[in-house]
């Protein structure tokens, strides 16, 4: 009794089927992998990244835990996803968690973006800013403009040396203390946001 399935093996792509294995391969070292690292970042979270990014300032570990100590106390002003304690302002956003100590940061200034499709003006989004010492940038996007001004106001009484406003004069400024151009900062913010 014959079997009532043919296999063409002229048409039959041995190249393409290794390359698919290989493909699905790769695919499951990197899930493990991530697993891996996940569970890394959960037991010891002074290792996950937006904890190295305080290594700028200090010992992650130590940073982490004051923040946390902080935050578990009382913040000393709460929108929805920022945060300012003591010490610190910390940001929430699906992007991830930033966090920068008060002391660290040189520049404030909003962003506003208008929302519209065609003629209709659907509402204005509004994205603070934050410019640190020793290269670190932070974007929190979508506001409300009274949660940023509040953030910006407390945020620049709390620091006297901070610069607040988008000028020429505190670019310059920025400029200045960073040691490079401020484009360039952006560029590398960007890739190591993306890498």
């Amino acid at each position: 009794e014959s079997s009532s399935y043919y296999i063409s093996e002229p048409g039959f792509r041995y190249g393409f089927s290794i390359f698919l294995i290989l493909l699905f391969a790769c695919s499951g070292l990197y899930a493990i992998f991530s697993i891996i690292c996940y569970f890394v970042y959960i037991h010891f979270p002074w290792l996950s990244p937006p904890c190295q990014q305080l290594a700028r300032f200090g010992s992650p570990k130590t940073l982490l835990m004051q923040a946390e100590e902080e935050l578990a106390t009382l913040p000393q002003l709460a929108t929805e996803d920022m945060f300012i304690t003591e010490h610190f302002f910390i940001e929430i956003s699906t992007d991830g968690i930033a966090f920068v100590p008060i002391q660290e940061i040189i520049w404030l200034y909003k962003h506003s973006t208008l929302h519209k499709f065609f003629w209709y003006h659907f509402s204005i989004s509004y994205t603070l800013c934050i410019s640190a010492k020793k290269h670190l940038y932070i974007q929190c996007p979508k506001n409300l403009k009274s949660d940023i001004d509040g953030i910006i106001d407390y945020l620049a009484e709390a620091n006297h040396d901070i610069l607040v406003g988008f000028n020429e004069k505190n670019r310059l400024k920025v400029q200045e203390i960073q040691g490079t151009p401020l484009q360039f900062e952006k560029f590398i913010a960007l890739l190591k946001k993306r890498l």
